[in-house]
């Protein structure tokens, strides 16, 4: 799991970072209390007393980013940053409300230190995520919104591998992958052009950093992308944290923990319980979690198949994983169907996107089918 910026918009905005925390382990439960809200209070209050509606946009760090929007084609009057956004709201006598812990920190930072910041739920996010330009097809639900939009081709979007995190760069964040009491890892954006420099950045992040830990526990490490840095890896525990919440989600949850005990130490899957197949790193994710734990509760067996690419006359060590999970439910006395994608193969990966899909002709398909 990889935070990343698309080179080309890395050399198009040179002095442009994202400093991100990555926090583990939280819990953002409950409400973000008292002293929080006195803090919260403070910086709405010194904004208040700072700054006036009139000349807000020639505030440096927030016509820095009205001029980024401009150079990226998007009008910030009418699209603002969400920092402008946000000062504005305050400006016009508006409150802002403290949804959690984590989205309040993250707000009470931009506003002590007149930067962008945003966040998301790391259980959420598929993937690699971040700053990248979009072809135009990503679908996008804003926080919420009732229906997807697409993005222009060539916006400036924070996106995972799936979907849209983020419009117009800082502009609206989705509902997909927003911070809710339950989000337990986070990744929450502090991002900065000149004249922020990158070390006050930096130290913008831990002092965000800490106050996560300080009102939400967890641990917290700071990433960053931007200058020369492309990408850069999330810590591996936190990654490993959010891979195994989630395949487990509550229901999962309830089960492995009504069923307890040791994982098997055999490699035979005729001795794994439920609680091995999932905790054994075999399976990356279930869909529809408590549907998959009603139908396996039932007495109708269920039906499993998985497609094979007959191109090569070779299965690899890859396929061993997911074989080994067919044969879990083999033995539990499913019905599993070994598929053959032979008319899939037939498409020629150099024309996939041809509306006509021709097809090709390939004589080791019908060798390996014949040969299985």
């Amino acid at each position: 799991m990889k935070l990343f910026i698309e080179p080309a918009l890395a050399a198009r905005f040179p002095g442009y970072h994202m400093f991100t925390v990555v926090a583990s382990g939280i819990d953002n439960s409950g409400d973000p209390g008292d002293q929080l809200a006195d803090l919260f209070a403070e910086v709405v209050r010194q904004i208040r007393s700072r700054w006036e509606l009139g000349t807000l946009a020639e505030n440096a760090r927030i016509a820095a980013w009205r001029e980024a929007f401009r150079q990226t084609g998007i009008n910030p009057s009418q699209h603002q940053p969400s920092l402008e956004a946000l000062v504005r709201r305050l400006l016009g006598g508006q409150e802002i409300q403290l949804i959690n812990k984590v989205v309040a920190l993250s707000n009470l930072t931009s506003l002590r230190h007149m930067v962008p910041s945003g966040g998301d739920d790391l259980c959420k996010v598929e993937g690699d995520f971040g700053l990248a330009y979009a072809t135009g097809l990503e679908s996008f639900l804003g926080i919420g919104g009732i229906e997807d939009s697409l993005p222009e081709p060539g916006e400036v979007v924070y996106r995972d591998e799936q979907k849209i995190l983020c419009r117009r760069w800082i502009w609206r964040q989705g509902e997909a992958s927003k911070i809710t009491h339950e989000s337990r890892h986070v990744a929450v954006n502090i991002d900065v052009l000149p004249p922020v420099t990158p070390e006050e950045g930096h130290a913008v992040a831990a002092e965000l950093a800490s106050l996560i830990r300080e009102h939400c526990g967890g641990s917290t490490e700071v990433v960053s992308v931007g200058g020369g840095a492309h990408s850069i890896a999330l810590p591996a525990q936190t990654a490993a944290l959010v891979f195994q919440e989630r395949l487990h989600g509550a229901a999962i949850r309830r089960l492995l923990d009504e069923q307890g005990g040791e994982l098997s130490d055999s490699s035979d899957p005729s001795q794994w319980s439920i609680r091995d197949l999932l905790l054994r790193g075999n399976v990356e994710q279930i869909v529809v979690e408590a549907d998959f734990l009603n139908r396996l509760g039932q007495a109708e067996p269920l039906t499993i198949y998985q497609g094979f690419d007959p191109t090569s006359p070779n299965l690899h060590v890859g396929h061993l994983v997911s074989l080994r999970v067919l044969r879990w439910f083999q033995l539990q006395g499913h019905r599993v169907i070994f598929l053959l994608g032979d008319a899939t193969a037939l498409v020629d990966p150099a024309r996939i996107l041809d509306v006509l899909r021709l097809l090709r002709d390939d004589p080791q398909l019908a060798l390996t089918c014949s040969r299985t």
